[in-house]
């Protein structure tokens, strides 16, 4: 798996269907998996505020918190 840059890791965030303040909080709590994600940040489990369901793909969302926690063993 390759590293990816901060920029790069905050722009993956931003491509899911997330708030602008989850992918903050993601990227700072850096959780492992989609699981720990919607733990430590529960409003990403919930629909948006329009109470529109998202979307979320749990193993993308997996994915990318595997590559930014691999790159901040590596910071």
């Amino acid at each position: 798996m390759a590293l990816i840059t901060p920029l790069r890791r905050r722009r993956e965030l931003e491509r899911l269907p997330i708030m602008e303040f989850e992918v903050a909080q993601l990227g700072n709590l850096c959780p492992e998996d989609a699981d720990e994600a919607k733990s430590l940040v529960p409003s990403v489990a919930l629909p948006n505020l329009d109470g529109e369901p998202r979307s979320i793909d749990s193993a993308a969302l997996t994915e990318v918190l595997q590559q930014i926690c691999d790159c901040r063993q590596f910071d």
